[in-house]
């Protein structure tokens, strides 16, 4: 979909589509969305998500790890952070949403 969105959009930069990719011009708000509204159906997720926000790497349960991993947005190790900057970037400005 970036690629397209590249390609397609002249008027973008590769730059420009990385800089808004967590914003609401974003070709991922749709999906973004749609994630931020399972995670605040489940308050153990919020609160896995505020920990993850505040401290950058956690150690958390099995079920709320499986959970957050299995919608993308960690990845576990010896403890758990977000997979990407998208997912970071963006619930950052959800924090008024999930705070």
């Amino acid at each position: 979909m970036f690629i397209h969105n590249l390609v397609n959009n002249s008027n973008s930069t590769f730059d420009e589509l990385l800089e808004q990719s967590h914003t609401y011009q974003s070709i991922y708000n749709s999906y973004l969305r749609g994630i931020l509204a399972t995670v605040i159906q489940h308050p153990e997720l919020v609160s896995a998500l505020k920990d993850l926000m505040c401290h950058g790497e956690i150690f958390l349960n099995d079920i709320v790890a499986y959970e957050l991993e299995s919608l993308g947005l960690i990845k576990v190790d010896s403890q758990c952070t977000f997979s990407c900057e998208l997912y970071k970037k963006y619930f950052a400005t959800q924090k008024p949403t999930l705070f």
